[in-house]
């Protein structure tokens, strides 16, 4: 409406981080994992997707992040517009999951839920919140403990390779090797159900691409691709090549002395020794991107992923899967809508200004001092940015409430 789509320089998402303010597909990517054919089967639902399109026949969910403490405690989970729906889940595994105890809402009823189950594993490098409920704690290697890895970057141009600095400390292990031990244990072959480590990194550097010198032969679309191997439907064969040279005798250092050589841009050895690799960037070499330009000089040879194939004001589509999550509904057309416990429900009488029982509203800012559950530890940090609670002053009640959290 503004004229500002598909221009250089302009700006045309809900968010500027990440891969937002450098988008587009990755023009240099390692290979995929190769741990598709070991995926198994959600017990409780499939992944539900934001499109009305992907809505289980059978109307079910899965449990989301906001609803699992609930789920584990109350034994039920609301199962979008059709409602509550019954589940008894007796066990808690937490393996690579982060602090979720800490991190995720309702700590307090989340305790509850750890304690009412049968068993709970947590895997992590420290006794944080998470671990100090578990029954047993598996402890994991730290970055610098794993095996040979690439670090996640939101950088489309570069590729980083990260090499472990020590062996794994006491009994540490990785989440791959605990889920293969545990597998064997429990009469499993382990090699039936997950593949090693060694074979991932195989795997990742054999399939690893990057752009040809001659960049994008097309206007490329809005994906975007980060180092964990994914590829988007622009990342088109005739536009890349093999990034790494692999020689049998490097196959054969590895450990896979079957898998045949293969010719790149780089040798191994080279990228394995620099641990980066950064695409060359020159003017007018056609590896930029501008979201959405595509679409805006030929709206009829490149149309949108929406129902008109176009921008839309009107979205029917959109309206639809927020109906379809069963709490609340919205207008196909922009508009402001009073969010759930928000301002407005602070008031008895909103029209005419009129508190309620529960005048304030509680937000909570991202800190400074610390990332996500980590680094709250650090004494530098907790120095530097202190936790504190901020409380309008002209609130009624307030002086109330700055005496009940002292």
């Amino acid at each position: 409406m503004t004229g500002n789509v598909g221009k250089s320089g302009a700006m045309v998402s809900d968010m500027s981080g990440q891969m937002v303010c450098n988008g587009g597909s990755a023009l240099v990517a390692v290979g995929g994992e190769g741990r598709s054919e070991y995926a198994t089967t959600d017990p409780v639902a499939n992944t539900f997707a934001l499109s009305a399109a992907v809505v289980p026949n059978d109307g079910l969910f899965g449990v989301t992040s906001q609803q699992k403490w609930h789920a584990v405690y109350d034994g039920s989970y609301h199962n979008g517009k059709w409602g509550q729906r019954e589940i008894d889940i007796r066990c808690i595994w937490d393996i690579g999951r982060g602090n979720k105890l800490n991190s995720e809402p309702d700590t307090l009823l989340g305790i509850k839920a750890f304690r009412k189950v049968e068993f709970v594993v947590s895997c992590d490098c420290f006794l944080n919140t998470t671990a100090q409920y578990a029954d047993i704690v598996l402890p994991m290697v730290m970055q610098w403990e794993h095996p040979a890895n690439f670090s996640h970057t939101s950088n489309r141009e570069t590729l980083t390779y990260c090499a472990h600095v020590i062996a794994p400390l006491f009994e540490a292990r990785s989440d791959y090797e605990i889920n293969r031990a545990l597998a064997e244990r429990l009469g499993f072959d382990p090699d039936e159900l997950e593949i090693t480590e060694e074979e991932i990194f195989a795997n990742q550097i054999q399939g690893a691409t990057v752009i040809k010198e001659g960049g994008f032969t097309k206007k490329v679309g809005s994906g975007a691709v980060g180092p964990g191997g994914a590829t988007t439907e622009d990342m088109v064969d005739p536009d890349f090549e093999k990034l790494l040279t692999i020689t049998a005798e490097d196959w054969a250092e590895l450990g896979f002395p079957d898998r045949e050589p293969q010719e790149g841009r780089i040798p191994l050895r080279q990228f394995l020794k620099d641990g980066i690799y950064q695409v060359p960037r020159t003017e007018g070499d056609n590896c930029g991107y501008i979201a959405l330009e595509a679409f805006v000089e030929d709206p009829v040879a490149n149309p949108l992923n929406t129902e008109s194939g176009k921008l839309e004001i009107y979205c029917r589509q959109l309206a639809e899967v927020v109906d379809i999550y069963g709490s609340y509904s919205i207008s196909p057309i922009p508009k402001y809508e009073p969010p759930q416990e928000g301002y407005e429900a602070t008031f008895s009488d909103f029209e005419n200004r009129v508190k309620g029982p529960y005048p304030l509203q509680l937000e909570s800012p991202h800190s400074l001092g610390h990332h996500s559950s980590q680094l709250d530890n650090c004494r530098w940090m907790q120095e530097a940015h202190a936790n504190v609670a901020y409380v309008n002053p002209w609130m009624p009640r307030s002086a109330v409430f700055l005496n009940t959290i002292r």
